[in-house]
């Protein structure tokens, strides 16, 4: 048998309007009803970003150039927070960072405090 191949992924960086953030703090986008996850950006931004994989119900990129920034973004105070990954959200403000995780927490359990 031989192995199915992989479609190539687009080149190009296309548009992406973040309508708001997954669990694990990357911005969710909408192309034709199809949920595109992308690393680098924040809710309220439009971006411009690459396909690092596409599948039949998502596609998952990476944001290249912010077009229309939103006001809780700002620059990583590490200089490696692009290249190693730990850091999700140091390119978002500390105020808007716990707004974020307070809002995912309540998301997730949502009897707490009751």
């Amino acid at each position: 048998m031989s192995r199915r191949r992989r479609k190539a992924l687009p080149s190009e960086p296309v548009r992406c309007v973040i309508e708001t953030l997954s669990h694990d703090g990357r911005g969710i986008a909408r192309d034709n009803g199809k949920a595109q996850f992308v690393d680098g950006a924040l809710p309220g931004e439009t971006v411009m970003a690459k396909f690092t994989s596409t599948r039949s119900k998502f596609d998952e990129l990476r944001a290249v150039e912010v077009l229309e920034a939103d006001d809780a973004r700002m620059t990583p105070p590490c200089d490696f927070a692009d290249l190693c990954g730990g850091c999700s959200l140091q390119h978002m403000s500390g105020d808007a960072q716990i707004r974020f995780k307070e809002d995912t927490a309540g998301a997730f359990c949502p009897f707490w405090g009751h």
